[in-house]
């Protein structure tokens, strides 16, 4: 809701899921992430987003990184967001683009294309 939202924008780094390796898994497709970028907060998972993949716009605001037990890499993450916000402009950058890749009738058209179904 409303404090969720208030709080998100707070923050400079939405974290998507990053033990998805545990399960067995190397790909999905996860709501929270699409969430945090909708928002125009740039993300960080520990697996491959079949749905972001081809989205190649949004793809220098997506940083995944390894998908195993280790240490996160907090030098990596500090500094792939340092990079981000030298463009003051990259939340509003962030929310366009996801709001165009992301919308429902983004996903309807891509749905009807591959289903080959016409308009």
């Amino acid at each position: 809701g409303e404090e969720l939202e208030f709080e998100l924008k707070k923050c400079h780094l939405g974290i998507g899921t990053l033990a998805l390796h545990r399960k067995g898994m190397s790909e999905a497709s996860v709501l929270r992430v699409n969430h945090y970028l909708s928002i125009g907060l740039p993300v960080m998972v520990g697996y491959r987003d079949v749905e972001l993949m081809n989205e190649p716009k949004l793809a220098p605001f997506f940083h995944q990184i390894e998908a195993n037990d280790e240490p996160l890499d907090v030098n990596s993450m500090v500094n792939f967001a340092q990079a981000l916000y030298e463009n003051q402009n990259v939340h509003k950058e962030i929310f366009t683009l996801a709001k165009k890749s992301l919308s429902f009738e983004n996903r309807m058209e891509q749905l009807k294309s591959y289903l080959n179904i016409d308009s």
